[in-house]
């Protein structure tokens, strides 16, 4: 079977990093693969599958996408991006073979904060996007939203986890650190976004950190400059680091007291999983959809409610005198996400995609 991954660009983390895992994963498992890039500037080349650009929305980058599928005798199509998505929508001949992967809550990040007309537009172009098809959610919560609250109907649907190779992650964690870190910190990890309310994580920080304690901020974006002002203003910058964006986070997730992470709306929450299989505790917000999904059962009581600077600082009190029971121990961190391991979201992928 050969597999055409379409997506708006590889290079970074959070999707980008599951396409590219997805994509490993396939190979491994003796599949051809071919990842698709709509963005030229967005690639990232690879020992392990093929990587080519095409302008999904120009006439030629569709010529193109038309003849590399007549050329493939068996081929499945799986879409991981908006502009995928519309490619896909001029060859709806091969929508049979053709699988959409929605990695985020589309309700819980727009409906709430855009007017009516704009979710109109948004629900009209979802159900004409995803009706019909074949359709693969990154979590439970995920797929209840888009069925329930925004009311598409897929052919078919299933929820498929990030392919997370817990092995991998392990190795890459023993990589010696070249960044000069504090002794004791908690880690922030992700895309400085508004989305991501990283500013809710540097607030609690100022309210429970101890002389000895450090943040720190991994990651690049947009709020950058906005973080930095607030941190000045609560005058704490000796005690919180920026690093920027780090292509093997692990070696600094692994030193790490805990991982804190108060987004506003998740698809999954990767981090997650990422920091508990390196036997890092996990403080996060109840951010649908994927944070409690991940932490349930046995770290519930480690979610705080969502943009809540009184719960998420309460949250981690607790764990400061929670760390020496058995269910923190490092053993029992990881036995928690073995259920995440990639082995198990090949197995659903193929199962889907058969």
């Amino acid at each position: 079977m050969h597999y055409l991954l379409l997506t708006h660009k590889i290079d970074g983390g959070g999707l980008q990093a599951v396409v590219r895992a997805q994509a490993e994963v396939l190979v491994e498992a003796g599949h051809d693969v071919t990842v698709i890039c709509n963005k030229e500037n967005g690639l990232v080349s690879s020992s392990i599958f093929d990587v080519k650009h095409i302008s999904f929305h120009t006439w030629a980058g569709r010529k193109q996408l038309k003849k590399l599928f007549g050329s493939l005798a068996d081929f499945r199509v799986l879409a991981h991006s908006f502009d995928a998505y519309w490619a896909m929508f001029w060859f709806r001949r091969y929508k049979d073979r053709s699988y959409y992967f929605v990695h985020v809550d589309y309700y819980s990040m727009y409906y709430k904060s855009s007017k009516w007309l704009k979710n109109f537009e948004r629900t009209f172009n979802y159900k004409l996007l995803f009706n019909g098809k074949n359709v693969a959610f990154v979590s439970k919560g995920a797929e209840a939203s888009m069925l329930n609250k925004i009311g598409i109907r897929p052919k078919r649907t299933a929820v498929i986890y990030p392919p997370i190779d817990l092995s991998k992650i392990k190795a890459l964690s023993k990589v010696e650190l070249k960044l000069d870190l504090p002794e004791v910190f908690y880690i922030s990890l992700g895309r400085l976004a508004e989305r991501k309310n990283v500013a809710l994580t540097i607030k609690a920080f100022a309210k429970v950190r101890e002389n000895n304690e450090s943040l720190v901020i991994v990651g690049d974006g947009q709020e950058q400059e906005t973080l930095k002002e607030l941190v000045n203003k609560l005058g704490i910058n000796s005690q919180v680091l920026f690093v920027g964006w780090q292509d093997n986070p692990y070696p600094i997730i692994k030193r790490a007291q805990a991982l804190v992470m108060s987004s506003n709306s998740e698809g999954f929450g990767l981090n997650i999983v990422e920091a508990l299989s390196l036997g890092v505790p996990v403080v996060s917000t109840d951010a649908p959809s994927g944070p409690r999904e991940i932490l349930e059962p046995d770290y519930a009581d480690c979610l705080s409610k969502v943009n809540d600077l009184d719960d998420l600082v309460n949250k981690l009190s607790l764990l400061k005198t929670s760390r020496n029971q058995p269910r923190f121990s490092v053993s029992g961190l990881k036995e928690h996400v073995q259920k995440f391991d990639s082995k198990y979201a090949l197995a659903e992928l193929l199962k889907f995609t058969e």
